[in-house]
């Protein structure tokens, strides 16, 4: 981030692409995606559930007014989704 926008972001995914030791030494910005996908604070988590699947993410920075107040990940819609369930 630089002055509160998102510029990129870095996941466990990403440095599993590092196989040589020498690229450790690499900024994170050499490994970071870049065009990345955000949600609105409001943003339902079926629409967000939506969003995940059509571009194959499993993250959203969930950004207001330009800044960063947030994630959703997978993790955290299934485990909703999960609480719906019946007992």
């Amino acid at each position: 981030m630089e002055d509160d926008i998102i510029h990129g972001i870095i996941v466990l995914w990403d440095l599993k692409r590092v196989k040589k030791e020498k690229h450790w030494e690499h900024p994170v910005k050499a490994f970071m995606a870049r065009d990345i996908i955000t949600i609105a604070p409001g943003a339902s988590p079926s629409i967000t559930a939506g969003i995940m699947i059509k571009k194959d993410v499993g993250y959203l920075p969930v950004v207001e007014n330009t800044k960063v107040i947030g994630i959703v990940t997978r993790t955290d819609i299934l485990t909703y989704y999960y609480d719906l369930l019946p007992e």
